[in-house]
């Protein structure tokens, strides 16, 4: 799509090797292609350094498997312990910023100079955020002040790979999830991240070119079978791998089809030379341009669609810790993760430790993956998904938004507009923008007004509900109280409407919500009644003594005028009802001494939107002249401002580590106060 706009002028960079085959693939009159010698390492060891800085002081689980495993296997013990400092030192983002200072400083500059000289480039594309090679170009273009627009390439790229070493002005990222993992580990500003979903998947969307029956033909199938595709684990991902040739033995004595998709960039030694059984197609494929080096291969168009035809005339895929897993979901293909052996291993000699990496634990744990812990349970899975193929069809769907993000076929058009918009004003881009356009900026503190005018800052945070459900603690404190599952609940603030979701799974039949802006998506929303309601100066639409429950997780602070709204929400209670109120604790320790030294308070800072504080004694005079205190429960203890959160599951709940206040307040007559 950037190759038919004839006012851009493309330069690729790319394997010296492949340079004649990207050529033919990708050659066109505006289009130049240079062979660069991308094997050389860094000649600098101090930017290797930094490297695997960025790579261990990320905390994430799939990090935290592979820095053991860099001690249990490859007795790299300085890697194991130098990792445990650097995660708790790096959680502050003035030091990640620090980090990627240091790492521009050592960086080499001048690599590329050549190239930036004789082109003079407007933008550099960087295709791979994390790649080494894609960094250091990165850096050489931020000393030759060129802007920089860049992207996520894969689904485990930022929780696998370490922390993203520079700050491009633009990211564009496949979904939601993949954003949220900027934000929150990278440091990435919201605004200078674009989802626009995966390019690849765009011919998927058009589905199958050819018939089931001439597929089958052209690869050699039985008609009267059924389709089985198994895509090998690899050598990279198990030690002493035994495991793929052992579940092609055991997948070739079923009654179907079984096509084997070898992976074009990880070897299965174990398999090399095999004959395929009876009943089964080894399928290889790949462009080699190193003899007898699989893992510099390029697929070819055909090899993906014929990927995209094994995957749609199957009745399952079968594979492990596979990109092919999510292509599989996004064709809503039932998927079988293989978590046996034909050997006894532990958890860290077989496979299933890669399981718990973060990407692939939560598509297991929403149900979009099986895992087949035995031949006998692969056989069961295949049987129930041939008998109903639907079966974790919405767990597939979640994963789809999750990780593939929009699926409409127009992704590729979405990133050739990113880019030429990029090219062709990249000073106006989100990270960077210019001071003649000060009203598209986002203040830190925004309106009821302003969250309408503008929606997409309100869905900046898309972790929604306020207080955030880790666990059950808040949700379980209300459910506690609300026991009558016909009585009619309010929830105010529901942002995307966890807490909402959460009563219809528990059976309540009564839920509405109000709230400043309409971003519910997590309930079903035909069985929610909800308005748009501005709770610091507008009346609710319900009747006087309507509701039995209220809740507000985490919205007072947000407020204008919550003394208003605590007066609505009294109005539109039974009597003798509960009102669950939840705040971020203001009388933390951390709070108390940094008010003292700067009179200020962490959590209502300038660059967030947190407005009111509540103190015990205005609390008292206000909330508690319409309600009676039942019950103050702390919640979430810990001094997230410190270096070594490692210590938070030693603090007591209370009011002086606690980082959430939640106050249960029973209905009471105004006639009562003082009494």
């Amino acid at each position: 799509m950037l190759v038919k706009n004839q006012d851009l002028r493309i330069v690729l960079f790319v394997h010296a090797r492949k340079k004649d085959f990207i050529e033919r693939t990708f050659g066109d009159a505006n289009v130049i292609v240079e062979g660069v010698d991308l094997d050389a390492p860094s000649r600098r060891k101090l930017t290797l350094v930094m490297k695997r800085a960025a790579k261990y002081c990320l905390n994430s689980n799939s990090v935290r498997i592979q820095r053991y495993m860099k001690w249990k296997f490859e007795k790299k013990y300085a890697y194991f312990f130098a990792a445990f400092p650097a995660w708790a030192v790096f959680r502050s983002r003035t030091l990640r910023r620090m980090m990627r200072a240091m790492d521009y400083f050592f960086a080499e500059k001048d690599r590329y100079r050549k190239y930036f000289d004789a082109y003079e480039p407007d933008a550099v594309l960087i295709t791979d955020i994390l790649n080494e090679r894609d960094v250091e170009l990165a850096q050489n273009a931020r000393f030759f002040s060129v802007p920089m627009i860049a992207m996520v390439r894969s689904w485990d790229n930022l929780t696998l790979h370490g922390l993203m070493r520079f700050l491009p002005k633009k990211l564009l990222v496949a979904s939601e999830e993949i954003k949220k993992q900027a934000e929150q580990l990278n440091d990435c500003p919201s605004d200078a991240i674009e989802i626009v979903g995966v390019p690849h998947y765009d011919n998927y969307v058009k589905g199958a070119k050819i018939s089931r029956e001439s597929f089958y033909q052209e690869m050699g199938l039985a008609p009267s079978r059924s389709l089985l595709l198994f895509a090998p684990i690899g050598d990279f991902y198990i030690n002493h791998n035994t495991t793929d040739a052992h579940v092609v033995s055991v997948l070739s004595r079923s009654d179907s089809n079984v096509i084997v998709r070898f992976s074009p960039t990880v070897p299965v030694k174990d398999m090399d030379g095999a004959h395929a059984p009876s009943h089964t197609v080894f399928d290889r494929p790949g462009i080699n341009f190193v003899k007898n080096v699989i893992a510099d291969q390029e697929l070819s168009a055909e090899d993906d669609e014929r990927l995209l035809h094994e995957i749609l005339f199957s009745d399952a895929v079968i594979c492990g810790p596979s990109t092919v897993a999510l292509d599989a979901v996004f064709l809503d293909k039932p998927v079988i993760i293989v978590n046996f052996h034909p050997d006894a291993r532990g958890y860290y000699d077989g496979i299933r430790r890669r399981y718990d990496y973060d990407h692939f634990r939560f598509a297991i744990a929403c149900g979009a993956f099986r895992l087949a812990n035995s031949k006998e349970e692969l056989f069961s899975l295949i049987s129930d998904y041939r008998k109903n193929s639907s079966r974790d069809a919405g767990a597939r769907a979640i994963l789809r938004r999750a990780y593939c993000g929009p699926s409409d076929g127009r992704s590729g058009e979405r990133v050739a507009r990113a880019v030429t918009n990029f090219v062709s004003k990249p000073a106006q881009s989100a990270f960077y923008r210019e001071k003649e356009a000060p009203s598209m900026k986002k203040p830190p503190y925004i309106t009821v007004e302003e969250m309408r005018a503008h929606p997409e800052w309100t869905r900046e945070n898309r972790e929604g509900g306020g207080t955030r459900f880790e666990g059950s603690t808040a949700p379980g404190i209300a459910f506690r109280y609300f026991t009558d599952k016909k009585a009619a609940v309010l929830d105010c603030g529901p942002d995307r409407g966890m807490f909402a979701k959460l009563l219809q799974e528990r059976g309540f039949e009564n839920v509405h919500a109000v709230d400043f802006y309409d971003n519910v998506s997590f309930p079903d929303r035909s069985k929610l009644t909800f308005h748009l309601v501005d709770m610091n100066r507008e009346v609710m639409p319900y009747a006087d003594k309507f509701f039995s429950g209220v809740t507000a997780w985490g919205i007072g602070e947000h407020m204008e005028n919550p003394y208003f709204f605590c007066r609505e929400v009294h109005r539109v209670m039974k009597p003798g009802g509960i009102f669950i109120f939840a705040l971020p604790n203001v009388f933390h320790i951390i709070s108390r001494l940094l008010f003292l030294k700067k009179g200020t308070f962490p959590r209502w800072n300038i660059s967030n939107n947190h407005i009111t504080v509540f103190t015990k004694d205005t609390f008292a005079k206000t909330f508690l002249r319409y309600f009676e205190l039942v019950e103050t429960v702390y919640t979430k203890p810990g001094i997230q401002y410190s270096f070594f959160p490692v210590f938070d599951r030693f603090l007591p709940a209370n009011e002086w580590f606690a980082n959430y206040i939640i106050y249960v307040l029973r209905w009471k007559s105004i006639d009562s106060y003082g009494k």
